[in-house]
């Protein structure tokens, strides 16, 4: 599915079985606004995927938020994600920096 966004997170949740170690819950929210990690903004949208093995991002700029170990894609122009498999693949368009 296509996106309109300016950023998102990728975060991951506990396993929801303690005995899977190839799958795990994560959740990718959607910010209409830059650097959303230094306001205090809720997210416009939040998409929750139950069964992940993966998240592959192609093709755009990533930042490793070390505070809480979320990915942060920033300065988008239009984001798509598609889940298959167990994998999710993000892919999109990034401009500059606002």
């Amino acid at each position: 599915m296509k996106y309109k966004t300016k950023s998102i997170i990728i975060g991951r949740k506990p396993r929801l079985d303690k005995d899977d170690y190839s799958n795990r819950p994560c959740f990718i929210s959607f910010f209409d606004i830059t650097n959303p990690h230094k306001n205090n903004v809720a997210p416009k949208k939040v998409v929750d995927f139950l069964k992940v093995n993966k998240v592959v991002i192609k093709g755009l700029d990533a930042s490793f938020l070390l505070m809480g170990g979320d990915l942060l894609i920033d300065n988008l122009k239009e984001i798509e994600i598609t889940e298959k498999e167990g994998n999710v693949l993000i892919v999109g368009k990034q401009g500059k920096e606002d």
